[in-house]
């Protein structure tokens, strides 16, 4: 067989690499019983003495040289073969796990072109509000109410058996003078002999002048049944047609005082936006965080309050573990779609041009919000890892329109370092990306009361009623904007 071949067969089984097999047999030799088989083979052993023993040397030197026997055990019994191991979708080279880095791979590209293009999507600009034309009002109702009060339905319902217009029916049919006469002869008669010729002749002109003037009695009478019938129900058609004018007329005259009082709810309502929009033009500062927190409804941005054609908001994010991968996309050598680890230096620095999208994004929009504010005073937070407060400050800025502009005419992109350039860009900017590693880290309050004081608001302000969130909020604004814009000498 070859001492070679013998390793390799011996090692494939070892390392359990599945090899299918297919016995091909002799077809004369398959027909021989085993026990002829095992004497040929013994045959073998004697009549060939050095190849058997050539054999069995192969043998001890594959089993010295891989380890093991050959399985045998006492009684003949072939051990159980250990498990093959296949290619699985867990096996860092098969093409399950492959396809399944191309896909996270994909899903981290996605979202983080999401991530750093947050200040890239329109923002809504402030202008005057109209307020909109009343909709024409719904009568229905109202005629329906007119209408039972006025009994409408009621006639309604007794005419339409009569039709439209109403007529009285025809009586039932009289019975034909013919049988009246043969009635009333038949009682006249029936005292009478047969044999009274005479009598019955007479008794038979009688019959014939009662059954006529009984006849004529039936059908005056209906007659005047009928046209009693016909006067009421033109009398009632008549209130009908009367009772659904009124409704109309009371109808239209209620549409006529709903649509001079929707159009004087319309006057009234313009007013007010008339004078927001004033009052927004003036930075009054109600109005103004008014018209910031309608902008930011649901988002994690919290106007606190405004002072001096200067607003204060607090943008709240995330930490750098919630929205930056520790993997990137990358590509193989054969062109493939994979991820790579990311150092942490470039996790720092993405995750600094993640928040600064996020605050160029409140920055624009709250500038749109609010056309008259000169400037934009910004504070970027995110959870304190300290237990002595709840919130931590990594960036504080006072962006000015002009600023805001000049970021748009230059670097407004999705590029992160076109993002660091920007948020880098106000005179004010402040924030610690110390460290070898270029970590964001909090901002330190020791000399920065009005930073302090911002801080503390937003850990109070969630235990609070409205009108006292208010107050705080403005208060605390004009204490941060105050020492901001003017801070005393020495600072």
């Amino acid at each position: 067989m070859g001492l070679a071949r013998k390793v390799v067969r011996r090692a494939a089984r070892k390392a359990g690499v599945y090899q299918p097999y297919r016995a091909v047999r002799h077809p004369i030799r398959a027909l021989e019983p085993r026990p002829v088989q095992k004497l040929v083979h013994g045959g073998y052993v004697v009549t060939h003495p050095v190849g058997a023993a050539k054999n069995a040397v192969e043998n001890r030197l594959v089993d010295a040289v891989m380890g093991g026997g050959r399985h045998r055990r006492s009684g003949g019994v072939r051990p159980s073969r250990p498990g093959y191991v296949y290619a699985s979708s867990l096996s860092p080279n098969s093409n399950a796990a492959a396809m399944q880095r191309a896909q996270l791979a994909a899903q981290i590209e996605a979202f983080e072109d999401w991530l750093f293009s947050r200040h890239l999507e329109p923002a809504a600009v402030a202008s005057p509000k109209r307020a909109p034309a009343a909709s024409p009002p719904d009568t229905e109702p109202v005629r329906a109410r007119i209408a039972t009060e006025l009994g409408v339905p009621d006639l309604e319902q007794r005419l339409a058996l009569y039709g439209d217009p109403p007529r009285a029916p025809a009586g039932p049919a009289v019975a034909d003078v013919r049988t009246l006469e043969r009635e009333i002869r038949r009682a006249l008669v029936k005292e009478v002999s047969v044999w009274s010729i005479a009598q019955r002749r007479d008794l038979r002109a009688e019959a014939r002048s009662r059954a006529a003037d009984e006849y004529a009695a039936k059908l005056k009478a209906q007659d005047e049944k009928r046209a009693a019938l016909q006067v009421r129900l033109d009398k009632e058609a008549a209130e009908l047609a009367s009772a659904r004018e009124q409704v109309e007329a009371l109808c239209d005259e209620w549409v006529r005082h709903e649509v001079e009082r929707l159009e004087r709810s319309r006057i009234d309502q313009q007013i007010v936006y008339d004078d927001e929009w004033r009052r927004l033009q003036r930075n009054d500062p109600p109005t103004v965080v008014s018209a910031l927190r309608e902008a930011f409804a649901g988002e994690a941005v919290t106007p606190l309050g405004a002072e001096d054609a200067t607003a204060l908001i607090v943008v709240a994010c995330p930490g750098p573990d919630e929205i930056i991968a520790d993997q990137e996309p990358a590509v193989t050598g054969a062109g493939r779609p994979t991820v790579r680890k990311r150092s942490k230096t470039q996790i720092n620095e993405l995750y600094a041009a993640a928040i600064g999208s996020r605050i160029l994004g409140a920055v624009d929009r709250a500038l749109s919000a609010a056309p008259a504010l000169d400037a934009l005073a910004v504070v970027a937070i995110r959870e304190s890892e300290s237990s002595e407060r709840g919130w931590d400050a990594v960036y504080i800025a006072i962006f000015e329109r002009e600023v805001l502009d000049e970021l748009k005419a230059s670097c407004w992109s999705d590029d992160p370092n076109d993002i660091l350039d920007a948020i880098d860009l106000p005179e004010e900017a402040s924030y610690d990306t110390g460290g070898r590693t270029g970590e964001v880290r909090p901002l330190p309050l020791e000399d920065d009361p009005e930073l302090r004081a911002v801080l503390e608001r937003m850990d109070a302000r969630t235990s609070e009623d409205e009108e006292s969130v208010s107050r705080a909020d403005q208060l605390a604004a004009a204490v941060f904007l105050r020492l901001s814009l003017n801070p005393p000498m020495g600072l």
